[in-house]
């Protein structure tokens, strides 16, 4: 998957589709929760592509809950 984020991304981070938003975000690890980075562009799942790639089990996506801080 390739797409655009802010240059202030480190290889901890990761993409987050956050249910009814219309553009992914980056997300780092932080303390017991996350925080948000930026917002991103991946054209593969800008237009709920997403949903059908979860439905996918061969890749490495999967659903959870996050605390945001």
């Amino acid at each position: 998957m390739i797409g655009i984020g802010s240059r202030g991304t480190n290889k901890e981070d990761f993409l987050c589709v956050l249910y009814g938003a219309d553009l992914p975000f980056i997300f780092r690890p932080k303390d017991k929760g996350y925080k948000l980075i930026d917002e991103s562009y991946v054209p593969d799942v800008m237009q709920g592509e997403i949903i059908e790639m979860l439905a996918d089990r061969s890749n490495e996506l999967h659903e959870t809950w996050i605390e945001l801080i």
